[in-house]
């Protein structure tokens, strides 16, 4: 599996141990340690791909020569926690804090209803989005590329990561036009890095780098941070 990108890797993991296999590990970015390299993560909740995209740690995993690691589900040997009623307890104070939040509150709260991109307006009002290669802080254009903007244009269904009640992700399809596509996203990271970072403020366009991330990017292991230094370089 040694030089294989992190989408191969699993297609391969998958073949030998089923759809119910998960796994975490690296590509030849995280294999030659490049310093910004991921560990990813893929399974049948995730079957295109998370990242942890921060510190590097895809490369502290090629420098021990560790591609990646396979779990298999076996509720017979589920973890068990120490203490049961503790840990129930920490889990209803953790849900009820979600719930009263008016960021995470399910179906109610920000980020449950306009995804992970209703942070543009706010961290633009507050002076601190980055813009046009982060020459400038406000963008003047960022309501077209906010979650708000997303929700009535070109959103098709939110849903949520296994397990949890936020559900701030999103699935987009743009019908018709150029731009005609469907996908995951976009999520805030994506309309700043590919949209006011290049001076581009049209939701339906910012999306469409997404695809080639998704197909392109997180099979070398690039933190969804660092494509915008080569889009914006072209």
């Amino acid at each position: 599996l040694w030089g294989k990108t992190t989408f191969d890797t699993y297609q391969s993991i998958k073949r030998r141990y089923g759809a119910e296999a998960v796994f975490y590990g690296i590509g030849p970015a995280g294999e030659n340690m490049v310093k910004f390299a991921n560990i990813m993560h893929f399974s049948r909740f995730a079957p295109g791909g998370r990242a942890s995209g921060r510190c590097g740690t895809g490369a502290v995993m090629g420098s021990k020569r560790v591609k990646g690691l396979v779990m298999l589900p076996d509720l017979k040997k589920k973890p068990r926690p120490a203490n049961p009623d503790k840990f129930k307890k920490a889990i209803e104070d953790s849900l009820t804090r979600i719930r009263e939040s008016s960021v995470t509150s399910p179906g109610k709260g920000g980020l449950s209803v306009y995804g992970t991109s209703v942070l543009v307006n706010v961290i633009n009002e507050l002076g601190a989005f980055p813009t046009r290669n982060a020459k400038q802080t406000m963008f003047e254009e960022a309501y077209y590329i906010s979650g708000e903007n997303l929700r009535g244009t070109i959103l098709r269904r939110q849903w949520t990561c296994f397990m949890c009640p936020v559900a701030c992700k999103r699935e987009s399809e743009v019908k018709d036009g150029k731009f005609k596509h469907e996908s995951e996203g976009p999520e805030y990271e994506t309309v700043w890095a590919l949209g006011a970072m290049i001076g581009l403020g049209h939701i339906e366009a910012s999306i469409v780098p997404e695809l080639s991330r998704k197909r392109l990017w997180p099979r070398h292991n690039r933190a969804r941070k660092h494509p915008r230094r080569r889009v914006r370089s072209l």
